[in-house]
């Protein structure tokens, strides 16, 4: 920890000292003294003020923030992907392919700062041969509480894109719709607008198939969801907004070694 305070004391101090740098080069080129710059000085203070609180906010809330609750639910699906669910475990609270435990992917977890506002999320998916840095779940901190943001299984597959916070969602919810969302990362958790008919406020864009809609081409683009909001769009745009997204290929820690 002190080692923290150490490296957050001198982020301050270099935030500042380069303000401050590039005032006195500033008058240094010009010619003008500090007096006749206080104007400038005085904006320069209040930058430097303004970042420093932003550096503690961050330090406060990657330091102060409590993710036992984390490593609870790391250690409880260790233990029952080792031997077993009970009977009674609830469902919702992590994906179903916990209870399959599928032989062709390795699950484990990953934490990580997902949206840079200094808590880690712990993320939930597998390695593996088909779907390699898939997400299943994905927690985040809110107010000590411990938020399950979003799940998925196989029919609902989430990867991290390399901008690293755009969340592509692959699903299929028949032989006839497949649809591909994606979503702004900021750590609300993510409606089901297909089965809902809400719209997702994170959510981006989308493109699906639906041959009721679109009897033609079949694909549909819209920026509100699987509703009556789209337009018909061929097969050739849909994958110009597919390869817009790239995935990261995420390395998980296994549950089992």
């Amino acid at each position: 920890m002190k080692k923290n305070r150490i490296k957050k004391t001198s982020l301050i101090a270099m935030i500042f000292c380069t303000f401050c740098g590039c005032a006195n080069n500033q008058n240094v080129q010009t010619g003008k003294s500090i007096s006749e710059n206080s104007s400038a000085i005085k904006k320069i203070e209040k930058l430097s003020e303004k970042a420093a609180e932003c550096v503690e906010e961050l330090y406060i809330r990657q330091y102060k923030v409590d993710y036992s609750c984390y490593e609870e639910l790391i250690a409880y699906l260790t233990d029952c992907l080792k031997n077993g669910f009970p009977d009674e475990v609830a469902s919702d609270d992590f994906s179903c392919v916990f209870h399959m435990n599928n032989t062709y992917e390795t699950l484990g977890y990953l934490k990580m700062d997902i949206d840079k506002d200094g808590i880690e999320e712990l993320l939930l998916g597998a390695n593996g041969e088909i779907w390699d840095g898939i997400i299943y779940d994905i927690y985040t901190m809110k107010d000590g509480q411990m938020i399950h943001v979003l799940d998925g299984w196989e029919r609902s597959r989430y990867f991290l894109c390399k901008d690293g916070q755009t969340i592509a969602n692959e699903w299929s919810g028949s032989a006839f719709i497949t649809g591909y969302d994606y979503y702004k990362y900021d750590g609300s958790c993510f409606k089901r607008y297909k089965e809902e008919g809400n719209r997702s406020a994170n959510l981006i864009e989308t493109v699906y198939t639906s041959v009721e809609k679109n009897p033609e081409d079949m694909w549909c683009y819209s920026e509100v969801g699987y509703c009556d909001e789209y337009e018909k769009i061929t097969e050739q745009q849909a994958f110009e907004v597919i390869k817009k997204y790239e995935y990261q290929t995420l390395e998980y820690t296994p549950f089992i070694e």
